[in-house]
C-alpha cells in the first residue's frame, strides 16, 4: 500500500480506531497521534481530545476493576493481596488526605498509573475528585505525548522503538526505586 493512500486511510477513519486504542494503551498511541498530526493526517484538536477522553475511560477501568472487584475476589485471594478490612480502611483515610495527589503523580509516572487507579476505586475516592485529577494531570500527559509525537518528524519508526525503548526504561527504574525505598 502507498503512503498517500495509508494516510488517506488514517485522515478518513483514524479517529475512531484512536479512541479505543487510546483506551487500552494510551501513551504510545498518544504519541503515534502526534505524529499523524504533524503529518496533517489527523486534525490537532481533536485528536488531543480523542486521545485525553480514551486516556480517562482507560482510567474509570483501572477505577471499576478496583471499586468493583475489590469485592468479588474470593476471600482466599483477598488475603493473598492483603485486602483486609484494615487495609482497605486505611487506603480509604490515605485517599481521604491525599488522593488528589497520589492520583497526579501516579498519572505522570508512567507504569504507576494502574495500581494507583485501581486503589483509587479500592479505597472508594469520590468519582469527582478522581475525575477531576485525572483530567488536569491527563491533559499535561497528553499535551507532552503529543509534542513528542509531532517533534518526530517524518521518521517515526526508529524514534517510536527508542521512545518505547525509554518509557519501559522509565518504569522499571520507578519499580526498582519503589522497591529499595521499602527495603
Amino acid at each position: 500500500m502507498e503512503t498517500a493512500t495509508l494516510l488517506r486511510l488514517i485522515s478518513d477513519w483514524g479517529l475512531l480506531i484512536l479512541l479505543p486504542v487510546t483506551i487500552l494503551e494510551g501513551p504510545v498511541a498518544t504519541i503515534i497521534a502526534g505524529w499523524l498530526v504533524r503529518l496533517a493526517a489527523l486534525p490537532p484538536g481533536v485528536t488531543f481530545v480523542v486521545c485525553l477522553v480514551g486516556d480517562l475511560i482507560g482510567d474509570l477501568m483501572f477505577y471499576a476493576l478496583g471499586h468493583q472487584g475489590a469485592r468479588r475476589i474470593p476471600a482466599r485471594w483477598q488475603a493473598r493481596l492483603g485486602l483486609d478490612r484494615h487495609r482497605i480502611a486505611a487506603l480509604s483515610a490515605g485517599f481521604a488526605r491525599n488522593g488528589t495527589r497520589w492520583l497526579i503523580l501516579a498519572k505522570l509516572t508512567q507504569g504507576a498509573g494502574a495500581p494507583v487507579l485501581a486503589a483509587a476505586g479500592a479505597a472508594g475516592m469520590r468519582l469527582g475528585p478522581f475525575l477531576g485529577a485525572n483530567l488536569a494531570a491527563g491533559a499535561i500527559k497528553t499535551a507532552a505525548l503529543m509534542a513528542l509525537g509531532y517533534s518526530l518528524g517524518a521518521e517515526p519508526p526508529p524514534a517510536l522503538v527508542w521512545t518505547g525503548l525509554g518509557l519501559l526504561g522509565l518504569a522499571a527504574l520507578a519499580l526498582h526505586l519503589r522497591r529499595e525505598a521499602r527495603v
